[in-house]
């Protein structure tokens, strides 16, 4: 069986401030996993983890190509990456830990890999 990945880049960004969020789904071994903890409503919670926010994005801003290029041909390839949003604007507040991250009239970026 072969081994399974999607993963999800969301990048946030203003003048002063920058936010990625990577959240991903294996399966290995038959057993699926994931590198993003579970979220609830905005909010995520570890141990060491608190995060707890909302972030809206606006219109996205998809490529008018592929971005894997001639690699799109090439059918084993161990992932293929999709960008859905090159420059979209988003408005929101995310606190991790403590610290604040303000987007307000900001820039976002949303890739998948598949």
């Amino acid at each position: 069986m072969r081994d399974l990945f999607y993963g999800w880049y969301m990048k946030c960004q203003s003048d002063s401030q920058t936010l990625a969020i990577i959240p991903a789904v294996h399966r290995i071994e038959g057993k699926r996993i994931c590198s993003a903890f579970r979220m609830r409503n905005g909010n995520m919670n570890t141990s060491k983890l608190y995060i707890r926010g909302k972030v809206n994005f606006g219109s996205l801003s998809p490529l008018k190509y592929d971005i894997m290029g001639p690699f799109t041909l090439i059918l084993c390839m161990e992932c293929r990456h999709s960008v859905w949003s090159i420059r979209h604007p988003i408005q929101g507040i995310v606190d991790v830990n403590g610290q604040k991250y303000v987007f307000k009239n900001a820039w976002g970026y949303w890739k998948c890999d598949l």
